[in-house]
């Protein structure tokens, strides 16, 4: 059992480990509506705001994209893999989109982003590693996920 307990805890020490978690927040400009009764160009700035969100496991990065063009936004593996963030960028025709998602490596060179340990005060396009790198301020699930687990791996092995 006690082999059994330790295969528990391991198992789900790695599943947290890779659960990443990054801020999902986009800002849409200048974009042409795609609603049949709009009225075409919208001047001013449209949020997307998923907040943080866990990634899904084939997207290992957080990423800030410096202002880019819609339709090679929705051509990122950290924008087609996420319909939360896909759905509401499906409204617009076209105009340019700037955020934090989570990514794939390919996502990030595609992007010519930096690598950093944190990508809040990136001036361009940017991507870490850890849980909420594009986040100030916030504790990461990893860490109380880590913490969580250890204590009942301790617990279950007295």
């Amino acid at each position: 059992t006690t082999m059994l307990r330790s295969l528990v805890c391991f198992t789900a020490l790695v599943a947290v480990a890779y659960c990443l978690t990054c801020s999902t927040i986009g800002t849409v400009s200048n974009a042409v509506s795609n609603a049949v009764n709009s009225t075409g160009v919208i001047n001013s700035t449209q949020p997307i705001n998923l907040g943080s969100v866990t990634c899904p496991t084939s997207l290992d990065r957080c990423m800030k994209f410096s202002p880019m063009n819609i339709s090679d936004a929705r051509n990122l593996d950290g924008v087609k893999l996420q319909i939360n963030f896909t759905k509401p960028l499906s409204a617009y025709i076209n105009g340019t989109i700037s955020g934090f998602v989570c990514a794939s490596q390919n996502d990030c060179l595609k992007v010519n982003a930096s690598s950093s340990t944190s990508c809040v005060t990136a001036t361009g396009s940017c991507c870490c590693t850890s849980d909420l790198c594009t986040t100030k301020g916030v504790m990461n699930h990893f860490s109380i996920g880590s913490f969580a687990l250890l204590l009942v791996s301790v617990a279950l092995s007295r």
